[in-house]
């Protein structure tokens, strides 16, 4: 073992082990040149054959490039030792992280991890020179700090020198783990590409169910003995699994390699199927299928009366819910978005006698029903502008019935009115013509005597003007004559 501080090739600082076993161990490092944390296994072979091996190994995982597989950096041989740099992927493995957590993982975080790793293995199984890996197990998977699930320590895979291993403190002996690995493989037989796939299902089973699976010898041995498969199915131990999933587990576990999926491939697309397909406890041919989104927002309860001959089934689920009845002719939907009742058929199913989901309506059925709720924000505006139209409507139609937009015909009748209207002011009445004739004379007298009093100022002033311009100026030291006597006109002599 390598001394904390101790340094390699001049570069690579140790920091702590990480574990160890019969075959080496594993070091957290750092690059000194980098400045990076990563890997540094070291082998404890002493066989030249071994050595070699360890070498192939190490070439053949540098040119590997998947996301779910270290990176291998760097190889080199120092004293007695030989070590290999890998990327550095920090946490707790998933053996770790179980006894933590104390019981199954989720099913969905499962499925995806096995989808990464099956696909992983795919990338594998069909390089030029396949690569088995033989040792799948919880403790060779490390999860990434964003989800992604990493396969670890390929020391077993197969041409490499832990082929020929002994045990190693992890419990693998003679290169396997008993749980994990396929009866090919402990019996020595060879292995191939299934022999990975029963490793995967059985540590996906422990990770699901929170139980070892029985090892291949328990199994093969009860088998022959003629007993039934110990093994039981994952959905009795777990309810969360369906059917489906458990069988595409027990199929890729068989003990025969000929009853596992030819190929990562094909087990992966059989597992997505699978998780795609709805579990008996959801859902029946037998049952009333009730089916409610996950985005249901509030706990509001609406009821829904499905006819049936005289009586009448009431069913409470949440809003937004959809009920559909198999054995029934109607089904009355609502759809609390667009505020709409709808009455559409539901599907026949000949073999269905009778809804789980039904209660006996007594004599008086009173159905509760909630205000719809408001309509969203867009419904709003579109409601908005059709008010503004209709009010516009109105407007104009109001405008055109008080005259607003008259015809050709009410046109002429206003021109009529206003024809006579001028016509009577032009013809007076009798009366008015009387007052008039009275008034004429009276008017002409005014004028005639105004025209009489301009006439005479008007004479005066030109009199007055005459007279001034002839009367005569008195001779010096004569007493100017009286002005009535100036102006009293001469006798003619």
């Amino acid at each position: 073992m390598l001394a904390p501080d101790a340094l390699l090739q001049n570069r690579y600082l140790i920091i702590r082990p990480i574990g160890k076993g019969g075959m080496g161990a594993v070091y957290e490092a750092r690059d000194q040149r980098l400045g990076n944390t990563i890997a540094l296994k070291e082998t404890f072979f002493e066989d030249e054959l071994l050595r070699k091996a360890f070498e192939r190994e190490a070439r053949l995982l540098a040119g590997l490039r998947h996301p779910a597989l270290p990176r291998v950096i760097d190889h080199f041989t120092e004293g007695a030792g030989q070590f290999l740099v890998m990327e550095f992927i920090p946490g707790s493995d998933l053996e770790e992280m179980f006894k933590e957590k104390g019981g199954p993982f989720p099913l969905n975080d499962v499925m995806k991890w096995a989808d990464q790793l099956l696909d992983a293995l795919d990338y594998l199984h069909t390089q030029e020179t396949p690569i088995i890996h033989r040792d799948i197990k919880p403790q060779n998977l490390k999860l990434a700090a964003r989800g992604q699930i990493i396969l670890l320590d390929f020391g077993l895979a197969k041409g490499s020198a832990a082929g020929m291993s002994q045990a190693s403190a992890t419990g693998s002996i003679f290169g396997y783990t008993p749980t994990y690995a396929p009866l090919e493989q402990v019996h020595g037989a060879g292995t191939d590409p299934r022999s990975d796939l029963y490793s995967l299902a059985a540590t996906l089973y422990h990770l699901l169910t929170g139980a070892k699976p029985p090892d291949a010898l328990a199994r093969a041995s009860a088998v022959i003995g003629g007993q039934p498969d110990p093994i039981r199915p994952a959905n009795e131990l777990n309810p969360q699994i369906s059917p489906a999933i458990a069988g595409v587990l027990a199929k890729a576990m068989s003990i025969h390699g000929d009853g596992r999926p030819a190929t990562a491939e094909a087990m992966r697309r059989e597992l997505s199927q699978a998780a795609q397909t709805v579990s008996p406890s959801t859902s029946s041919s037998t049952q009333a299928t009730v089916i409610i989104p996950p985005q249901v927002a509030d706990s509001a309860v609406r009821t829904f009366e499905t006819a049936k001959g005289s009586d009448a089934t009431t069913i409470d689920v949440p809003s937004g819910g959809t009920v559909a009845q198999t054995n029934t002719a109607t089904v009355i939907e609502e759809d609390h978005r667009e505020g709409q009742r709808e009455e559409t058929p539901a599907p026949v199913v000949a073999s269905s006698p009778a809804p789980v989901i039904q209660t006996p309506a007594p004599p008086s059925v009173e159905s509760r029903s909630l205000p719809a709720p408001p309509p969203p924000k867009s419904n709003r505006l579109i409601l908005l502008a059709g008010g503004i139209a209709l009010l516009l409507v109105a407007g104009i139609v109001i405008y055109s019935m008080t005259g607003g937009f008259s015809s050709d015909t009410s046109r002429q009748a206003s021109n009529n009115a206003i024809v006579a209207a001028n016509q009577n002011q032009a013809t007076p009445s009798p009366a008015k013509a009387a007052k008039s004739a009275e008034a004429a004379p009276v008017e002409k007298r005014k004028e005639t005597t105004q025209q009489q009093s301009s006439s005479a100022g008007a004479a005066s002033t030109d009199n007055a003007t005459d007279r001034r311009a002839v009367l005569p100026r008195p001779a010096a030291g004569q007493r100017p004559e009286p002005i009535r006597e100036r102006l009293r006109p001469k006798p003619k002599q």
